[in-house]
């Protein structure tokens, strides 16, 4: 065998030899749509990939949302406690300012139980933060109801030590107008933010 009969041999088994087997989509024979196992093989592989990245953005979207979600009503259901809380402690405000108005209106000697009571509740209205407070309006009317206290506090404080020159006064119109307020500031805390 010499080296002619060798490529001519090596040509006809190229030629003749028995092509990989070829599947063509829909029965189409044509050569966009026909290609081997391997070739199938790797555009499925590609294209379910495609798929599969897709869907993994579609379900972190998914999550994302829904957790701002959870977010906002676990803030919204924190929001409304902390009005509650505010409104509890401003109607123990309202109690303790009608108690004081009562006491200085008759002497009755109980001057001084009214002004412990308002100090108590001045302290407690002085612990809330304005951070904790759920609106700008609202931290407005704590911190004036915390101003009135203090005038309340003030009237009481000169009826059971009183100073020298200084006049008692009732305080009927402060009064009114301190309840006024305080029913405003109650009021905002039923209004949603």
């Amino acid at each position: 065998m010499n080296a002619e009969e060798l490529i001519e041999g090596v040509g006809k088994a190229a030629v003749g030899g028995d092509p990989s087997q070829v599947y063509c989509l829909f029965a189409i024979e044509h050569w966009s749509t026909c290609m081997t196992k391997a070739e199938w093989a790797g555009w499925m592989q590609a294209i379910f990939s495609v798929l599969a990245i897709a869907a993994a953005a579609c379900i972190a979207a998914f999550q994302a949302s829904r957790a701002s979600k959870d977010v906002a009503a676990r803030e919204a259901k924190e929001a409304l406690a902390k009005r509650a809380a505010i409104k509890a402690t401003l109607r123990r405000v309202r109690v303790a300012v009608d108690n004081a108005e009562r006491v200085l209106k008759v002497n009755d000697g109980s001057e001084q139980t009214a002004w412990q009571h308002v100090e108590q509740v001045r302290v407690i209205l002085r612990s809330i933060s304005p951070f904790e407070v759920p609106d700008a309006d609202l931290v407005f009317l704590v911190h004036r109801t915390d101003r009135d206290l203090d005038y309340v506090f003030e009237m009481l404080k000169t009826r059971i030590t009183p100073e020298p020159g200084r006049e008692r006064t009732r305080g009927e119109p402060l009064f009114k107008r301190i309840r006024v307020r305080l029913d405003e500031a109650i009021t905002a805390c039923d209004q949603s933010g």
